[in-house]
């Protein structure tokens, strides 16, 4: 049994617009791509962090939850951001991250003197 043969006309259509299909669809590979690229490589395109550490004497709220705490250590040191408080911190110490877009800042402060050290992480 014979099977009909198709008109050259839509074998011809066919193939443009699979041909045009899979090209704009390329553009979306390359983007995904290059995307890719960028978040898992970093270090190809960006220059290293630039650290700077600064120590200061603070004063340490007695009474609050630890966000509180860290709250009112950030409006002394003079930073904003997000505050991320991790994990266990060691015997003495009081620990915590602010966050910002492009800049992280570590704030470790000793509880026996008071005095907070503030380590900045700043991208360019």
């Amino acid at each position: 049994m014979k099977t009909p043969r198709q008109p050259a006309s839509i074998k011809k259509w066919n193939r443009r617009i699979h041909i045009w299909l899979g090209l704009y669809m390329l553009l979306f590979l390359w983007v995904l791509a290059v995307s890719g690229l960028f978040m898992n490589h970093p270090g190809w395109f960006n220059a290293q962090p630039v650290r700077t550490s600064v120590e200061q004497t603070v004063m340490m709220p007695e009474t609050g939850t630890d966000l509180e705490k860290a709250t009112d250590i950030m409006d002394q040191l003079g930073i904003t951001g997000e505050v991320l408080i991790r994990g266990n911190t060691p015997e003495g110490k009081f620990n915590f991250t602010c966050v910002r877009p492009n800049l992280r800042q570590f704030v470790s402060v000793d509880l026996a003197t008071f005095n907070a050290t503030l380590q900045k992480n700043a991208r360019p």
